[in-house]
Formats: C-alpha cells, sequence, structure tokens
C-alpha cells in the first residue's frame, strides 16, 4: 500500500505525506498505528469513508489539528486508539482531563471543521469510564461543538471482554461507527492501554507508605532510575524505584522517604539538580516549602 491510495473507494492518507490532502468524505477515521491490527480496520471502514494513519512518534492531537484546519463540514470524528478512564492515546502524548487547557486551542480549531451536529467518537477501552471519564467527555464536547461517545468499557473483540458500544454520550445520538459489521465481529484485540510487562512484571506498581499516599509528581534520574513525591499522612513523602519498578532499597528507608515539616505537608514538585541532589517543593500549613 502506497502512502497515498484509494481502496474501494476509500481514502487512505499517511500523516507524514500530505496531510492537507482534499477529502471528498464528511466522515473522518484517525487510527493511531499503535493500535493492534490497525491494518484490518483501514480496510474495513465504509464507503465514503476517509482514514488518517497518525505517526506515532509525534503529537497525535497536533496532527488531527493540522488536517482539519483546512477542512469543514465534517459531521463525524472518529478516533480509534488505546484508552484508559478519561484518556485516550494519540501518538507520542496523550489527551485527558488534565491536558485539556494545553490543547484547548487545538481543539477549539476541530470545531471549525465540524459541522453544527457534529459526532466526535472515541473507540478507546474505557474512556467514559467513572465520573472523571464523563467530565472529559464533556469538557471535550463544550471544546469541540461536538456530541461526544465513548466507551465505559473494553473496546473490540467479545472473546477477550470488549464490544463495539460507544455507551456514554453528552448528546442524545445513536453513535454511527465507521466500520464493516463483518470487520469489527472479525478483530481480535481490544483497546486498551498497553502497560510494560518488564515493569514489576505486569506494568503496575502500588507502594503503601502507611497511609493516604498520593503520589503528585515524577522525575527520572539518568540512570534510568524514578523517583515520585506526594504526601503520606500529612507529611512529604518520596520514593524511589529501579527502572524495573521494584524500590530501591538504597534510598532512605527501602526506597522511601518521609518528611514532618511540622503541619500539614504535601509535595507538589519534584526536580533533580545537576549534582544528583532533589529538590522537592509544596506546602505546609499555609506556608511555600522546599526540602532538599
Amino acid at each position: 500500500m502506497t502512502k497515498h491510495t484509494v481502496i474501494n473507494k476509500r481514502l487512505f492518507i499517511n500523516i507524514g505525506t500530505n496531510p492537507t490532502l482534499d477529502f471528498y468524505s464528511t466522515r473522518i477515521v484517525f487510527i493511531d498505528p499503535q493500535v493492534e491490527d490497525y491494518q484490518s480496520l483501514v480496510l474495513g471502514v465504509l464507503p465514503d469513508t476517509s482514514v488518517v494513519l497518525l505517526d506515532a512518534n509525534q503529537d497525535g492531537i497536533k496532527q488531527i489539528s493540522q488536517v482539519l484546519e483546512s477542512h469543514q463540514g465534517i459531521t463525524s470524528l472518529h478516533i480509534v486508539s488505546h484508552g484508559a478512564p478519561g484518556c485516550i492515546y494519540l501518538g507520542n502524548t496523550q489527551l485527558s482531563y488534565e491536558t485539556l487547557n494545553y490543547y484547548a486551542a487545538d481543539l477549539m480549531g476541530w470545531a471549525n471543521a465540524l459541522s453544527e451536529d457534529a459526532q466526535l467518537l472515541l473507540y478507546g477501552c474505557n474512556v467514559a469510564q467513572t465520573e472523571p471519564g464523563v467530565l472529559f467527555i464533556r469538557c471535550l464536547s463544550e471544546l469541540t461543538g461536538a456530541v461526544v461517545a465513548a466507551s465505559n468499557d473494553l473496546t473490540g473483540n467479545a472473546a477477550l471482554g470488549g464490544d463495539w458500544e460507544l455507551e456514554v454520550s453528552t448528546g442524545d445520538i445513536v453513535p454511527h461507527l465507521a466500520f464493516r459489521q463483518e470487520v469489527i465481529a472479525a478483530y481480535t484485540s481490544i483497546l486498551p492501554v498497553v502497560l510494560d510487562p518488564s515493569f514489576d512484571s505486569d506494568g503496575k506498581v502500588t507502594t503503601n507508605l502507611g497511609s493516604t499516599d498520593i503520589g503528585r509528581s515524577i522525575a527520572l534520574q539518568d540512570d534510568g532510575k524514578i523517583l515520585v513525591a506526594g504526601v503520606s499522612n500529612n507529611n512529604f513523602a518520596v520514593v524511589r524505584y529501579k527502572s524495573d519498578g521494584t524500590l530501591d532499597s538504597s534510598f532512605g528507608s527501602a526506597g522511601k522517604v518521609n518528611t514532618n515539616l511540622g503541619s500539614t505537608d504535601i509535595g507538589y514538585s519534584i526536580a533533580l539538580q545537576g549534582d544528583g541532589k532533589i529538590l522537592v517543593a509544596g506546602v505546609s500549613g499555609n506556608n511555600f516549602a522546599v526540602v532538599r
């Protein structure tokens, strides 16, 4: 398949070539190539659908904005990517409730390309799961002007627990998927966040510091070790992990350091000096606080 290829009346565009190529369709599908077997989805869209394959090494939100800035009247915008509650992963970045402000100008720019009754469909797993997930799609709808629909469970193969229903929406719509029924029925994967099994065997680490523990900031050392700062029992807390996710026993007490500044203490940010010393900034009572 060449970079610009017409396949059974479907226009396929590789984002790395000509992102402003004219579309003849008002239905556009953006696919993140980190999705398993994305090729079958590219080939499986409905007729008169334009497909844009994102560059996995670039900012996916910016790529979508670049494509949309020269188009108008799009009635349905489909984003196929991995997802998590309140978050979708596009290229080398993520769009989440926490990053909406950063991308607000881009998202409001999408509104210029969409029709007044446009649908924005997010196919990632669990995106609208939990209260933060619902808040995310509501805010996304406000910024883009589109009715947003997303899934509150796994998306994809039924044998793996998935389906192709976008159960939660910001308006009274029936989401119309962009793929042929036989293609989604034959799809063998699901669209959750893919965790790294080399990190603590399953890609997840939970560390109990003994009380209400919240990690708020992260920093990477040159040797690959990971520093996480936050709060535990109203004290500054810092934990250091090895690159494989295990606690670094050479740091503090079994990889953990708690610092009591005498009040309600919360570490909000962590940074490394050039000499390797660690700075944690936050609040103690009603005062600024910095610990080194």
